[in-house]
């Protein structure tokens, strides 16, 4: 054999040995037990659900409170929630699809709630932590007329205007503690003088006032009436609080029991217009209704 014929013969040898090499040495790493496999990725649990609103612990909450809560899953999954609410956090909603949920009824006023959510997608579930908040035990409101329903004060004209303040939504007060000035939005209302229903009234409604019944009332009833000259120049949509008194933190109210307890004020509307009206909603009893005026409703 020639030496040219001896290198070929060594040259397609050596070509040889390199394939098979290579193709053994991809098969090793396919049968390759430590190499990371590529498979579909493990569904995540959805996160923890945030509180909103009521605050946790929060007191002075409307009987008419939506709880509201923020949740999101990792994986993009479309998540569903069961409710629990009440004095022992009871199942009252499963399977809801959105982050927040109004009770069908009012609440009961000053009781203190407990409630959690509980985030669920097609393959897990997660507990929110258990939150708590306390309805209001009333409501004072300023109102137009002698029976505690228009909460919309009008100011077009020079004149006299009186006011009346009714105790809302308790199921009885002895006392009351509370301030009612006019708001810094109006230089209008020239404070005269307050007329007293209750003979055991300190103080006036511009400075801070406490009222005291002699016995236990229930609600509605009309408090004190406030007497201003109004000259006609407010502007529209001026918000009129009840505030607490100067140096309270909330507006007071002593129950039958002689037990204190947290009121809300209602802020009423000076010159409503098509973008703003008083509008509440007030437990009566076992019943509950609308305080408005405005266009009619």
């Amino acid at each position: 054999m020639s030496s040219l014929s001896r290198l070929r013969h060594i040259r397609t040898f050596l070509l040889s040995m390199i394939i098979t090499i290579t193709v053994l040495a991809f098969i090793s790493c396919e049968d390759d037990p430590t190499q990371p496999e590529n498979k579909t990725p493990a569904n995540r649990a959805p996160n923890t659900p945030v509180n909103l609103m009521p605050v946790d612990q929060a007191e002075v909450v409307s009987p008419f409170t939506s709880l509201n809560w923020n949740a999101w899953d990792p994986d993009g999954d479309d998540l569903t929630y069961d409710i629990y609410l009440g004095t022992d956090t009871s199942l009252v909603k499963s399977d809801h699809p959105y982050t927040f949920y109004t009770p069908t009824l009012p609440l009961d006023i000053a009781t203190t709630y407990y409630w959690m959510v509980v985030a669920k997608d097609a393959e897990h579930q997660i507990s929110s932590p258990t939150w708590s908040f306390t309805t209001r035990f009333g409501v004072i409101g300023l109102f137009v007329d002698a029976g505690g329903s228009d909460c919309n004060l009008n100011d077009h004209v020079v004149g006299f205007l009186a006011i009346y303040v009714f105790q809302l939504e308790t199921t009885g007060a002895t006392k009351v503690r509370f301030s009612a000035p006019p708001p810094a939005c109006t230089s209008s209302f020239i404070w005269l003088s307050d007329t007293r229903i209750y003979p055991s009234t300190t103080g006036n409604s511009q400075a801070g006032v406490e009222i005291t019944y002699g016995s236990c009332i229930a609600s509605p009833v009309c408090i004190l009436q406030i007497d201003y000259l109004i000259l006609g120049s407010s502007p529209s949509c001026c918000f009129y609080p009840v505030l607490p008194k100067p140096g309270d933190d909330r507006i007071f109210m002593t129950d039958c029991a002689d037990e204190i307890r947290f009121a809300e004020g209602l802020t009423s509307v000076i010159n409503p217009d098509r973008t703003c009206s008083c509008d509440v909603q007030i437990v009566s009893g076992s019943t509950w209704r609308t305080i408005s005026s405005f266009m009619g409703k």
